[in-house]
């Protein structure tokens, strides 16, 4: 026997006056006898919090007595604030006929059961309900009956403090079995739920602030230091000294009364005003802006209070001259621009504020600002002034007009109130007293006794549940809400059958989130006793109770880091990565970069971020806090679903690592424009190495995002051809006639497949170049089953030595090259000879330094190629042949546009960010774009790179831009890699050449190191089997501490060089 439950037109998130409707399904392999099926609608407020020991015999606030010797205890604390029951079998109809009572024998088959319950308004809760017991195989728990009920709105669903506190719905169905010794059959359908906001007040002119005064120190000037301690370059200004220095105040303001809504931008002003005649400039430098969740939680004689933040918006290093406007008072008033935090919603992990029996969640809005005055260079202060509103999160779903309609027409209550440290603008109770500052701030903080009266301590009253009775559904917009799941919740349900576990859902989490509390369940370390690791060590280590679950500890100053053990892109152990002081992480086989502190890709070419646990010591052992399932799957998703809203539309010409790159890295950083992706290939963005690499053709095994992904990141896809652009109208034209605006362009076309323009290689069939899933299976297609085709590749560039060699089994395959060794103008003759031994023992065969005169036909087919002919008189016999000899940037769709100038490679040159030159809106990146190199070697010499993850850093810069166009481009180390017999590890470009060569290893056995030289400079280096050479010189090179060939030449690893913290790229 199993049963299931299947909700009907199921809602991401359910609300107030929603019907919850659905089927029961019971299938039965044999005659069944049972008494009754029932359906529950419920809802739960859960708590359970671990006792402190008291040692000194005291009594606690009830009067029980604590022995000073007994061990802590748990309590558990349940609170039922939703019950409905429906017997949806046996029927009224069964009833009648049977009469009362009894039981009934089902025959075998599937049987159906429909259901249907309205959600209320307001809990239900009471001493009648709040009595549970939680019994399964481990342990018998009972939560004991508590006197303290509230009566109010349905909370939502609340899952981010698992072992502590959960709130949580679901609907259940029980099987009930009258014989003693079989139990009953149970299954669950868990339900996110939003309740409907109260009523909102109308609107007015007033605000609520939060403020700080602040007298900036005179100008600083360090007379007499010799250059070793001040540059020369650097002198005091005169001027600057015997200004004024500005006295400020900085508001933080909200309309009144402070609320803000659920995945909505903030209403939020930040004023400074002066409040003397200096004529000084202010500079912005920093602003931080986070909403602080305090959460109480209550588990009888126990409580504790839980604190999460959000980071909104965090910007640094800004250097923005604040304009001044002159106010009603006369006094001169610089305003923050709003635009900085209006694209930047509130993150979908957000519940609104409720009360519960045992659980409270209420919120604060926190402002940092930094501000310089005078020039930076000269007044080196920087003040930091925080400030702190209060702030109340509504849930964004309006109630309907009807109930608004019968609230308006009931007596009005008096709500309740709470002291407050805001005033409202132009109030006469003076400034709002704020939290201490800092340690490190200096000066006096403004201060004032709060006063009643301020803001409600509840929205106003609660709907009455009799009001639903003849109200439907909502039909307004619903919001986005998710929270972390517990793997194991409080106290769980068990039941029997094929369907009685709960299904959680899926990890979602918020670019901008950070909990303080968002781990399941504690797990000790296998042999480890104590967080012994130096700064800079990692070490992999695995958890007790987790089949293969380990985790990498990497210590970085004084802090260790727990996170995942391999990499998300293709698995490699972080444990072999490169750890830098700064907190990089940077894997030893592609170059994927991570940050330990939070998980996040720093660099391609990986998606995911890896996940991060808290880790401690107690108790003589090393414990991290974790959900089973994230240490297992060793990452984290990234937050990308979206609702688009306002006018910013992005538009992505080509479906690459590039435009994967961006619009991920768009969503991730909180851009809510529409973002649209056109590509002429019919699939989604694909892993385009796995290609050529592998001869992948099932496009499900390779697409980097599957299609549900777009949907709910808000993600369009189009397949199409763009034929031309209107860069002054800023519209895109395809060409099914199709036009699409934009705000901002990102051109990421990739290259197109060089053809040979000799005789037969146009005419003849069974010639084939490599881009695309239908390129691949069309040699797949060729080569047939049975294999045994003779296979002719044309070109030993990365492309035809990688198809040649995943080919080679089973076929007689020949490579054709110019060069005297394979990729010789890359790597040079001796490394790519090493290449050619390696691909020669699969069975390759290599036709070096020769040149291809024609295709001639088959004997057979005429229409079909049947040889290759070189300029020396060989002929090749071919089955069919493959071109490997490069691409060209896919841009001719520009060609004849006058607004843009192609290089003479067909390239658009960019700045750093890459913008397209002469434009701030139109971007290039990928195998399209020439760009300044500031890596070794390159002095900012302009460079097209093919690289997968060049195109896909590319984007997230791109992405970074758009989102903080003041962001300054983050430097990054090219990186490539290939299967050339063995995988190869490239960082590094030689935009300016190459004119030295130093090989370490074993270059004979396939394993070595090869560094790349201008003069005494590495440019570029590259590996095998030596890992992690190539991300040990990547982060080398990123720093400037990359050892000279000179250096290298007398045997120095790079290896056994620390890299510094310091970016110097």
């Amino acid at each position: 026997m199993s049963v299931r439950i299947q909700l009907d037109k199921q809602h991401t998130t359910y609300t107030n006056l929603d019907y919850i409707s659905g089927t029961v399904f019971l299938n039965i392999n044999s005659p069944e006898t049972i008494s009754a099926i029932t359906v529950k609608l419920e809802g739960e407020s859960r708590s359970r919090l671990a006792g402190q020991p008291r040692r000194d015999g005291a009594f606690n606030p009830r009067g029980i007595y604590y022995d000073p010797y007994e061990k802590d205890q748990t309590q558990l604390e349940v609170h039922k604030l939703l019950y409905k029951l429906a017997t949806v079998f046996p029927t009224q109809e069964i009833l009648r006929i049977s009469g009362n009572g009894g039981s009934y024998t089902l025959p075998p088959g599937q049987h159906t059961y429909k259901f249907q319950f309205k959600l209320p308004f307001n809990n239900d809760c009471s001493n009648n309900n709040s009595l549970l017991t939680n019994l399964n195989a481990l342990r018998l728990e009972m939560a004991r009956n508590t006197d303290r009920h509230v009566r109010k709105t349905l909370p939502p669903t609340l899952t981010g403090l698992p072992g502590e506190a959960e709130i949580r719905y679901f609907v259940k169905v029980t099987v009930q079995r009258p014989a003693f010794y079989k139990e009953n059959f149970r299954s669950l359908a868990p339900f996110t739920f939003l309740p409907i906001e109260p009523p909102r007040p109308a609107a007015n002119k007033r605000e609520y602030y939060a403020r700080r005064n602040h007298q900036f120190s005179p100008s600083i000037d360090v007379p007499g230091k010799p250059a070793l301690f001040r540059k020369s370059s650097v002198s005091a200004d005169p001027v600057s000294s015997k200004v004024l220095p500005p006295s400020i105040t900085i508001d933080g303001r909200l309309p009144d009364p402070p609320i803000v809504t659920c995945n909505e931008a903030l209403p939020l002003r930040v004023l400074i005003t002066k409040k003397n005649d200096s004529p000084a400039k202010i500079y912005l430098q920093l602003l931080n802006i986070s909403l602080i969740a305090h959460t109480v939680i209550r588990a009888h004689d126990l409580r504790r209070q839980e604190v999460s933040s959000w980071t909104i918006l965090s910007i640094a290093n800004m250097n923005t001259p604040l304009n001044e406007t002159v106010g009603g008072d006369g006094q001169k008033v610089l305003e923050i621009d709003s635009k900085l935090w209006k694209q930047r919603p509130l993150p979908n992990t957000i519940c609104p504020s409720f009360e519960t029996c045992n659980i409270m969640r209420k919120y604060e809005l926190e402002v940092k600002v930094g501000l310089q005055w005078g020039s930076p260079n000269i007044n080196p202060e920087l003040s930091v002034q925080p400030l702190r509103l209060p702030v109340q999160v509504y849930s964004g779903i309006a109630p309907p007009q009807a109930l608004l309609d019968q609230m308006s027409n009931r007596p009005a209550a008096v709500p309740t109130y709470i002291a407050s440290n805001l005033h409202p603008a132009g109030s006469t109770n003076g400034p709002p007293l704020q939290p201490p500052r800092p340690p490190i701030q200096t000066g006096p903080s403004d201060h004032i006794e709060p006063s009643p009266g301020d803001i409600p301590a509840e929205a106003p009253p609660s709907y009455e549940d009799a009001m639903a009775d003849d109200l439907g559904p909502i039909d307004g917009p619903r919001r986005d809400y998710h929270q972390q799941p517990s793997q194991t919740p409080i106290g769980d349900v068990k039941g029997s059958g094929n369907d009685s576990p709960i299904s959680t859902p899926k990890l979602a989490t918020s670019a901008f989130s950070t909990s303080a509390k968002a781990m399941a369940q504690e797990y000790k370390i296998k042999g480890l006793s104590s967080l012994d690791l130096k700064s800079g060590e990692k070490r992999e280590v695995e958890i007790e109770g987790i089949e293969n679950g380990k985790v990498l500890l990497a210590k970085v100053g004084d802090k260790t880091h727990a996170v995942s053990a391999n990499c998300t892109h293709y698995g490699a152990p972080l444990k072999l990565g490169v750890l830098t002081p700064d907190g990089r992480l940077t894997c030893a086989w592609h170059g994927t970069c991570f940050n330990v502190a939070s998980g996040d890709v720093e660099d391609a070419p990986a998606l995911d971020p890896i996940a991060k646990f808290e880790v401690m010591e107690k108790s003589g052992g090393v414990y991290i806090k974790g959900e089973e399932s994230v240490i297992k799957a060793n990452r984290r998703q990234s937050n990308t679903k979206c609702s688009t809203q306002g006018p910013e539309k992005v538009v992505v010409v080509g479906g690459g690592s590039g435009a994967m790159g961006a619009v991920q890295a768009l969503r991730e950083q909180g851009f809510k424009g529409s973002v649209t992706i056109i590509s002429t290939e019919p699939n989604l963005p694909i892993d385009r190495t796995k290609l050529s690499k592998a001869l992948i053709a099932d496009k499900s095994k390779i697409e980097l995002r599957p299609q549900d992904w777009y949907k709910i990141s808000s993600i369009e896809t189009v397949s199409d051809e763009v034929s031309s652009i209107n860069f002054q109208s800023k519209i895109v034209y395809s060409v099914s006639g199709s036009s699409y605006s934009y705000t901002k362009l990102i051109l990421a076309t990739g290259g197109t497949p060089k053809a040979l323009p000799l005789p037969g290689f146009k005419e003849l069939s069974n010639i084939f170049l490599l881009r695309t899933i239908p390129d691949v299976q069309a040699i797949l297609n060729a080569v047939g089953e049975q294999k045994g085709k003779k296979i002719v590749v044309v070109g030993s560039s990365f492309i035809g030595m990688e198809v040649g060699n995943a080919l080679a089994a089973n076929n007689d395959v020949s490579i054709i090259g110019m060069e005297s060794a394979p990729l010789e103008r890359v790597m040079g003759a001796e490394v790519g000879k090493i290449f050619q031994d390696l691909i020669s023992k699969n069975g390759v065969k290599f036709h070096m330094s020769a040149s291809v005169d024609s295709a001639a036909p088959s004997s057979s087919d005429k229409k079909a190629v049947g040889s290759v002919k070189l300029k020396d008189g060989t002929s090749l016999p071919a089955d069919l042949v493959i071109l490997g000899i490069g691409v060209a940037p896919a841009t001719k769709f520009l060609k004849d546009n006058p607004a843009v100038k192609l290089q003479d490679d067909g390239s658009l040159q960019t700045d750093e960010s890459f913008a397209v030159k002469g434009f701030s809106d139109v971007y290039a990146i990928g195998d399209i774009a020439t760009y300044p190199y500031h890596g070794p070697g390159g002095s900012g010499a302009l460079t097209r790179i093919e690289h997968w993850n060049v195109a896909q850093n590319a984007g997230r810069s791109v992405a970074r831009s758009i989102v903080s166009p003041s962001a300054k481009p983050k430097p990054f180390i090219p990186v490539f890699w290939s299967a050339l017999g063995s995988q190869l590890r490239y960082c590094g470009n030689t935009p300016n050449g190459w004119d030295d060569l130093v090989l370490q290893g074993e270059p004979k056995e396939g394993k070595f190191a090869a560094f790349y030289g201008k003069g005494d400079t590495v440019v570029a280096v590259a590996s095998m089997q030596m890992d992690p050479v190539m991300s040990q010189s990547a982060e080398l090179m990123r720093r400037g501490k990359m050892p000279g060939m000179g250096e290298l030449r007398k045997g120095v690893d790079v290896r056994d060089i620390g890299v510094p913290g310091e970016v110097k790229m």
